[in-house]
């Protein structure tokens, strides 16, 4: 069950589909919504458009035209999450972070039971740069569960599940079908077969019978290589909307599985992320 819902509004390109997913979650769960973004003083300001840069400027001024863009961008995400959460009857409030915007959304997660945000998570002035550190630390620190959104939105009709050999994996499934975050969507458990023996095959039938108690009846698979190669090449073949993802290794669950390539896939995927430990 969900009935408190945190929004992060900073990743420019991914708002719309950041709105639709937590306004339809708290409609179907009559949650509330409060949506996180930084104090309106310290945006930059908009000024008038690029003309006659000199070449030695012509980089800082642009980067700072493209932070003045995504502010814009932000405002308007943040009128249409007005606009909708008063036309559906959804409680909803604005609040604003300051300098020190990491440590305030730890904080402020304390009492809520999702945090929404993009899979480009990024705390520094809409920076350009890759937000999937911000990302991984937000997990490492305890704001979890996470549903990271990806570029457009996708209605999650078939969900895939990671399952490895570790005990939070099963919590992170079991946490899933608690909060009923998709109970309409089909669902795939894959677990992996990278160190041989049966121990896979064990885990999709206790999981399987753990998800039948939910009125789910999960499809399953065995992967025969390591879940960091196989699960996003295996999501989009089985066309998941969403992946479903734990590990028990609190302080490195991110860097292991969203290291090197993989981070890049799952920055570009066109599917949402749940994850927690």
């Amino acid at each position: 069950m969900i009935k408190r819902i945190l929004v992060d509004l900073s990743d420019t390109r991914r708002g719309q589909a950041i709105v639709r997913h937590a306004t339809e979650l708290a409609c179907s769960h009559q949650a509330e919504i409060t949506a996180s973004l930084e104090r309106a003083e310290d945006r930059p300001q908009p000024v008038g458009r690029l003309q006659g840069i000199a070449a030695a400027g012509w980089a800082r001024e642009l980067h700072r035209q493209s932070v003045i863009d995504a502010q814009e961008t932000i405002v308007a995400v943040v009128d249409e999450l007005r606009t909708c959460c008063t036309s559906k009857g959804i409680p909803f409030r604005i609040v604003e972070r300051g300098s020190e915007s990491f440590r305030s959304t730890v904080d402020e997660f304390q009492f809520y039971d999702l945090f929404i945000c993009g899979t480009n998570l990024s705390f520094e002035d809409t920076s350009l740069e890759s937000g999937s550190e911000e990302l991984i630390q937000l997990v490492e620190e305890g704001v979890r569960p996470i549903l990271a959104v990806c570029d457009e939105y996708r209605p999650v009709k078939r969900v895939l599940v990671a399952l490895s050999e570790h005990g939070d994996s099963a919590r992170t499934l079991k946490q899933f079908l608690q909060l009923r975050l998709c109970p309409q969507a089909e669902m795939e458990i894959v677990a992996f077969n990278g160190h041989g023996g049966d121990r896979p095959h064990k885990l999709l039938s206790e999981s399987a019978r753990y998800c039948r108690r939910y009125g789910v009846e999960p499809q399953q698979q065995v992967l025969e290589g390591p879940m960091s190669v196989e699960v996003l090449p295996h999501a989009v073949d089985a066309d998941a909307d969403m992946i479903v993802l734990g590990n028990s290794d609190h302080s490195r669950l991110a860097r292991w599985f969203f290291g090197g390539a993989v981070m890049e896939i799952i920055r570009e995927s066109d599917r949402s992320l749940f994850l927690s430990q």
